[in-house]
């Protein structure tokens, strides 16, 4: 059993080692093996010669790799290798010659940042570029239309810099760069989110956004329902004296925020297309005074956020809102409701299932709960009280002083009269019975 864990362990170590650089097998120096020159954390310049094709070095201790002093002593190389080294920069200086035999240039792990445009014009021959797994972090436009005329370009294993302008990602070939789709962004904001992908949403974003609007990408998510990437961009059309909410929006439009404009309408969330993506609305501080058309919508049984604070409401749909929140599939995490700041009525026909069934039931969903307050009113003890805390006493009581109004009198009216009817009834009968008479009124009748 020991003999096969030993067996494995060497196997391994002698793979890494060989993938690594074909000199770490060695000891430390140079080796010369046909017309190839490998060298293990050390560079011999005196083996340059004219002899050697392919030179690669491995675990050398520089910051700076000067690729004249090399071409120098090594005029015909083909295949220039550099891995797991610490340069930081590699210096294009003193190239004065054109190195048209360089076909192949690696250089892997070692840390470089950027690349000097001005290396390509002295390689037109070259047919390979291997940058993969350093600490490049954007390409400069003029670096990418050299890199067009490279036939093979490798990429990946990079730090890439999402938050930057990323417009030099557009002019990236796939048929130049195979591991194009590989390329991932770095940190922040959309760490090991596709750089290609996030590149194309932030473009396609910007062309389709509303010219009043700004629009920015969020989020970038793979839906492991349909195995797709997904992407959430934000439109945010706040304080732009809007009337209506926007005819179109870009694709992959999730949040909208139209915060202080003049909508009265929201109409287009049930009647055009584009809304039935839009899963975040903020809409506060507008001129809202209904949502009674959103009853039994798509929208409204599918949406994520929905902020209506300091608008017009004094009532909504409270059972349609209900029915919709009961199947809404992002409940109860990801709802988030937002209701203060308007001027709700509060009487005993619309607050107590206002209250029952939508601030108690969803209090975890509705962010601004103590702001839902009743509407100002002089000389009512509910006027802006928390609409959450009221007792059914109080939204349904009587005023102090009842007065007797027109109806209340007629009624009144109406009793006595029956009254008097009903006892000069049972009066006539018991003079009848008693005196055999009839009454005086029957007399009289013809």
């Amino acid at each position: 059993m020991n003999y096969y864990l030993w067996y494995w362990a060497v196997l391994i170590v002698l793979i890494h080692h060989v993938n690594c650089c074909r000199a770490c097998i060695t000891h430390y120096g140079c080796k010369v093996d046909n017309r190839s020159l490998f060298c293990n954390k050390h560079l011999d310049l005196t083996k340059g010669s004219e002899y050697i094709r392919t030179l690669e070095i491995c675990h050398l201790n520089k910051t700076e790799l000067i690729l004249s002093v090399i071409l120098q002593n090594f005029p015909n190389l083909n295949s220039l290798i550099v891995k797991y080294s610490s340069f930081k920069k590699i210096s294009a200086k003193h190239l004065t010659e054109d190195y048209s035999n360089l076909e192949e240039i690696v250089f892997n792990n070692i840390s470089i940042n950027s690349i000097d445009e001005s290396i390509f014009n002295k390689f037109k021959g070259l047919k390979v570029l291997d940058l993969r797994n350093n600490t490049l972090q954007l390409i400069h436009n003029g670096t990418v239309h050299h890199l067009e005329h490279i036939p093979t370009v490798y990429l990946s294993g990079n730090t890439w810099n999402c938050s930057q302008n990323l417009d030099w990602v557009h002019y990236l070939n796939d048929s130049v760069i195979p591991d194009l789709e590989n390329l991932t962004c770095y940190g922040e904001p959309f760490p090991g989110k596709p750089l290609n992908f996030v590149t194309k949403v932030i473009r396609q974003a910007n062309l389709e956004c509303p010219s009043t609007c700004k629009c920015n990408l969020i989020n970038v998510f793979r839906n492991s329902e349909i195995e797709e990437l997904q992407a959430v961009v934000e439109v945010n059309c706040s304080r732009r004296n809007l009337t209506t909410l926007p005819e179109f929006l870009p694709k992959y439009a999730r949040i909208l925020k139209v915060q202080q404009n003049m909508i009265e309408d929201l109409s287009p969330l049930t009647k055009n297309p584009i809304y039935r993506d839009v899963t975040d609305l903020y809409i506060d501080h507008n001129l809202i005074h209904t949502i009674d058309l959103l009853e039994g919508s798509f929208w409204l049984r599918n949406f994520r956020v929905l902020s209506l604070k300091g608008n017009n409401l004094s009532e909504l749909p409270t059972y349609a809102m209900d029915n919709a929140l009961e199947v809404n599939p992002n409940m109860p995490n990801a709802i988030m409701l937002y209701l203060g700041n308007n001027p709700w009525r509060c009487d005993c026909i619309f607050t107590p299932g206002f209250q029952e069934n939508i601030l108690v039931k969803y209090q975890p969903q509705i962010a601004d709960l103590p702001d839902v307050r009743c509407s100002y009113i002089e000389n009512d003890d509910n006027s802006m009280s928390p609409i959450v805390g009221l007792s059914r006493a109080s939204i349904c009581q009587l005023p102090n002083e009842y007065s007797i109004r027109a109806l209340d009198l007629l009624n009144g009216v109406l009793a006595s009269l029956i009254v008097l009817v009903l006892g000069k009834l049972a009066y006539d009968y018991y003079y009848f019975k008693k005196t055999g008479k009839l009454p005086w009124i029957v007399t009289k009748m013809p």
